[in-house]
């Protein structure tokens, strides 16, 4: 998730005020936080000479974790969950306690959930033209997707559909950024620029 210290950070303005309403949301961010207290605990602990660990709430983080399967499992049939943006940040939060636990299986399964979540609303363009709470969870899903794509060789499944409604709205051509000099005009959108470090048109070349 972003790091930014301002009120555009979707952690600050969208998951922490959803999770109050949202059980799965706040299991997900209660086994990330678990995780993390875990590690920063145990990061300078001699753990040969001692034989054990100093903390167990890496044990606490996976019940968390397990938490929010049995609720997602219990609520797929229920479209206004599916459809809640703290449902989808949830995923996304799950997905980085996958690639921090283990780095290398499990933490695809939730982004394709995500994109999964975002497929069923089916309103991407007209969630584009606004700046409401899902489509600002949106970008991030593109971002990490993006990334994914290139570092696992998985498959785009939004970020190409997203670009091409941005694209298409904002009446730019792949053809026009592939064979001339000229950077499309991305407006003032800065959200991909403070989440990965590169401004709008990296992310969408």
């Amino acid at each position: 998730m972003p790091l930014w210290a301002t009120p555009d950070n979707p952690f600050i303005c969208i998951v922490v005020p959803a999770s109050l309403d949202s059980p799965i949301l706040m299991n997900a961010i209660t086994a990330i936080s678990a995780y993390h207290h875990d590690v920063s605990i145990n990061q300078d602990f001699d753990m040969q000479q001692s034989g054990r660990r100093k903390s167990t709430t890496g044990v606490i983080a996976l019940r968390y974790k397990q938490k929010v399967l049995s609720l997602l499992r219990e609520n797929l049939a229920k479209p206004d969950v599916l459809q809640d943006p703290a449902t989808l940040a949830a995923c996304m939060l799950m997905q980085t306690f996958d690639v921090l636990c283990s780095g290398t299986s499990g933490w695809d399964h939730w982004l394709r959930g995500a994109t999964i979540f975002i497929e069923m609303r089916g309103q991407l363009d007209v969630d584009l033209r606004s700046s409401n709470s899902w489509i600002r969870l949106i970008k991030s899903v593109v971002a990490v997707e993006t990334f994914a794509a290139t570092s696992a060789d998985l498959d785009m499944v939004i970020s190409t559909k997203y670009w091409e409604i941005y694209r298409h709205q904002r009446q730019e051509s792949l053809y026009d950024l592939g064979l001339s000099n000229r950077v499309p005009d991305f407006g003032e959108d800065q959200h991909f620029e403070q989440l990965i470090g590169c401004p709008a048109c990296a992310v969408y070349a």
